[in-house]
């Protein structure tokens, strides 16, 4: 058994790095979520009420 991912990497194992994919996955879901609150507060910001009739 090899101590971490590189180790195993630089030994020539075959490796599954699934908790990379997960780890990688999950900072994007975390930026996209932000930047979609971002832009959608910016449009709330800039929509002008409509006129009452």
């Amino acid at each position: 058994m090899y101590g971490t991912l590189a180790a195993a990497r630089e030994a020539g194992s075959p490796v599954i790095a699934y908790g990379a994919f997960i780890n990688t996955m999950a900072e994007f879901l975390i930026v996209a979520f932000s930047i979609f609150l971002v832009v959608r507060q910016i449009n709330r910001m800039r929509a002008t009420p409509e006129a009452k009739a």
